[in-house]
């Protein structure tokens, strides 16, 4: 496997300061969109393990010149006993823990609901390997593509089959689908090390779905972590798209421009701000991002950056597919008046 040259899983210093704050769940109603990525995946047998969510974090600003990992979130994986809450997470891990994953169904592994991704063509994943081992260092992953709730063959019970011969489990649902987007991220390494370097490569053509967006307020990266140069870009980019506080713009603005961010995180159990019967401990994973230090964004500083719309919602939405093609381009082009007509053919694609 290649390894050469600036790794982003050297960009991220271990950190594991800040408390929770806040809760969040996949499952919650605020969820944002889905993306499907291509499958490129470079990956041997993994020993892994699970992870979920509960809150984010107070935010650390750097004073240097370079980025720190800014502690976003606590994804809460599994209540644990009292007697665990004191303990080591990294061990409690796997006592409650499948793969880094809950173990209700040890059927669906990590790299099943990877492969979901890849067959929809939802992302492009690679994993990079420590040298001579089967240690993931690191791994890049690009959004390639989000399947929407009305794209889901007009019924999202009905189940996709998988065609990866490896996996005994063959079929899949939406909210499994779902699902994936947030267990593929579960990996981590015996030095709990892994990093995820993690970027839009898609057209944007239409608002994110809710499930969607949700994924992004976990595992996205924050306004905090952009250079100041890109902070003044964003700026204009919002007063540029009307400042609608039922946007997210940083979401769409990491996303139009395809700005990366590096994602690493670690096991934690929650901390008992309550003092009272309400606490109940959980094992999770503390969620971390940070900018990437050597990327270039020249061009998008704010007094070169070309300015975007961010894509309207039709007035009046049909879960009816059109007859043919040339209708099927022309709700995309009323979806999207100022999209291009690259854009429309690479999400026709």
């Amino acid at each position: 496997m290649n390894t050469k040259g600036k790794a982003p899983m050297d960009l991220i210093p271990v950190e594991t300061t800040g408390s929770p704050i806040r809760s969040l769940s996949p499952y919650s109603p605020s969820s944002p969109i889905i993306i499907y990525p291509e499958y490129s995946s470079q990956t041997p047998p993994q020993t892994q393990t699970p992870v979920f969510l509960q809150s984010p974090i107070p935010k650390k600003t750097s004073s240097t010149g370079k980025s720190q990992c800014e502690d976003i979130t606590f994804l809460v994986d599994s209540i644990i006993e009292d007697i665990h809450a004191m303990e080591d997470p990294n061990r409690i891990a796997k006592i409650y823990l499948y793969n880094n994953i809950s173990p209700s169904n040890d059927i669906k592994t990590r790299e099943w609901y990877e492969a979901i991704l890849l067959e929809t063509g939802s992302i492009t994943i690679v994993h990079y390997y420590h040298k001579n081992t089967k240690m993931v260092s690191y791994s890049k992953l690009q959004i390639r593509k989000i399947l929407s709730f009305s794209e889901w063959n007009l019924d999202p019970a009905k189940a996709n089959k998988l065609q990866a011969p490896e996996f005994p489990n063959k079929y899949y649902r939406h909210f499994e689908y779902v699902d994936a987007w947030h267990k593929v991220l579960a990996i981590q390494n015996n030095y709990n090390s892994h990093t995820w370097f993690l970027q839009f490569k898609m057209a944007i053509v239409e608002p994110f779905s809710n499930w969607f967006r949700n994924w992004f307020s976990v595992w996205g990266s924050g306004s905090q972590i952009l250079p100041e140069p890109l902070q003044v870009s964003q700026a204009r980019f919002i007063e540029f798209n009307g400042k609608d506080s039922n946007v997210d713009y940083h979401l769409y603005f990491m996303a139009l421009y395809q700005l990366p961010w590096i994602l690493k995180w670690n096991f934690a159990i929650s901390k008992n701000i309550s003092n009272n019967y309400e606490y109940i401990p959980c094992i999770g994973k503390k969620i971390s991002v940070k900018w990437w230090d050597i990327f270039v964004y020249k061009n998008l500083e704010s007094d070169q950056i070309k300015l975007r719309k961010i894509p309207e919602a039709l007035g009046s939405y049909s879960y009816e597919y059109p007859n043919n093609l040339s209708e099927y381009i022309r709700q995309m082009k009323k979806k999207n008046p100022k999209a291009t007509k690259e854009e429309l053919e690479k999400q026709l694609l």
